[in-house]
Order: C-alpha cells, then sequence, then structure tokens
C-alpha cells in the first residue's frame, strides 16, 4: 500500500475514532443526568412520603389521604419511566463502548501496518545506503590497485 494512502486511511480511522469517542463521553453525559434526574425523583419520593407520614400521625382527612396516594402512584410512574430511560442508556451506552473500542482496534492495526511500512523503507534505504558505500569502495580499491 501506498504510504499516501495509509496516511488517508489512518487519518480517516483516527476521525471515526474520535467522533466515536465523542458519541460515547455524549451518552455518558446523557446517562449521568439522567441517573441525577433518578436520584432527585428518588429522594422527592422519600421526602413525600416522609411528610405524609409526619402529617398522618396528626389526622388526614379522607382528601388528603385520596390525594397523596394519587401523587404517589404518579411519582411512582415518573420513577419507574426514569429507571426504564436510565436502563436504556446504559445498553447505548455499552454498544457505544464496544462501538469505541472496534474503531481503536482498527486504528491501532493501521498505526502498526504504517509502523512497519516506516521501518521497511527505513531498511531499503539503509540497503541502499550500504550498497552505495560498497560500490564506492570497491571502485577505490580497484583504482588503488590500477594505480599500482
Amino acid at each position: 500500500m501506498e504510504k499516501t494512502q495509509l496516511d488517508t486511511l489512518l487519518r480517516l480511522k483516527q476521525e471515526d475514532c474520535d467522533q466515536a469517542g465523542e458519541r460515547l463521553s455524549a451518552l455518558n453525559a446523557r446517562r449521568t443526568q439522567a441517573e441525577a434526574q433518578l436520584n432527585q425523583l428518588n429522594a422527592y419520593h422519600q421526602d413525600y412520603r416522609e411528610r405524609f407520614q409526619a402529617d398522618a400521625g396528626h389526622g388526614l382527612s379522607a382528601a388528603k389521604y385520596a390525594n397523596f396516594h394519587r401523587f404517589i402512584a404518579t411519582l411512582e410512574g415518573a420513577i419507574s419511566q426514569q429507571n426504564k430511560a436510565v436502563a436504556q442508556l446504559d445498553g447505548q451506552v455499552a454498544r457505544q463502548r464496544q462501538n469505541w473500542t472496534a474503531e481503536r482496534r482498527q486504528l491501532h492495526a493501521y498505526e502498526t501496518l504504517q509502523q512497519r511500512q516506516t521501518q521497511q523503507e527505513a531498511e531499503q534505504l539503509q540497503r541502499r545506503e550500504q550498497r552505495e558505500h560498497d560500490e564506492i569502495a570497491a571502485r577505490l580499491l580497484q583504482a588503488k590497485a590500477q594505480e599500482r
């Protein structure tokens, strides 16, 4: 493979790898945000239950009791939805992490190929220079031999 083609492939694969990393980072941020919202909902749920229990000790009207149960049911529904959202984001993060890892693996393969190509070029240059030095040395020896 020509050096320019390999350089192009390497550059494109680096871009793919960078983009996969950015997508992973964005998904991680969304997942962190979703988990923070879930934690807020759970904390609010706990706080509301504690307030209800404190109020229930002083006696509650039937209307307040019904309102509490409706609100708790709504809050528990929101918590359930948020749990599903977090689980869905967990799956997306896992898939994107696999994608990013695959991109990095491919990038590493191209980098290895480029290193081998650079090594081969250096070895070819070294052999050519050695051949040239040998030819010069042989000509010098031949010239000295002819002088005698």
